[in-house]
């Protein structure tokens, strides 16, 4: 697929240009030249192309595909321990830069999460929206 085949089909699936780039966070003219006047910037080419053709995940059924509350909880419990044992062995000032960069990472995971959330929000309602536009 090319960049602007890529474009093409981000846009039509967010509704229109002014959608993609509110889901982006970029102008809309930025989205009207990637693949045609400049390339699509490197940083977000990946979500793109994730926004366009979603791995892994079904377009049928997106409840059956979604980690149950108990699951992801159980995943971070079991991380979270082996974590806690590791850490235990460090000397506390280690510990303490440890426990700055785990902030860190919470925070920008935090960040790029509610990021997602958002574009699936809007991919969620501009779905909607067409559907009542076809009936």
């Amino acid at each position: 697929m090319t960049e602007r085949e890529l474009v093409t089909a981000a846009i039509r699936k967010a509704g229109n240009q002014k959608a993609l780039a509110r889901l982006f966070g970029v102008s809309q003219s930025a989205i009207s030249e990637w693949g045609r006047a400049r390339p699509i910037p490197r940083h977000v080419k990946p979500r793109l192309q994730g926004y366009v053709e979603p791995e892994g995940l079904s377009t049928a059924d997106p409840e059956a595909t979604a980690p149950s509350k108990p699951e992801f909880e159980s995943s971070l419990s079991r991380l979270t321990q082996r974590l806690e044992i590791r850490i235990g062995r460090l000397p506390r000032s280690y510990q303490q830069r440890y426990q700055g960069r785990l902030r860190e990472l919470l925070t920008r995971v935090e960040r790029d999460l509610l990021e997602y959330l958002k574009l699936l929000e809007a991919e969620f309602q501009s779905q909607a929206k067409r559907r009542a536009e076809r009936k």
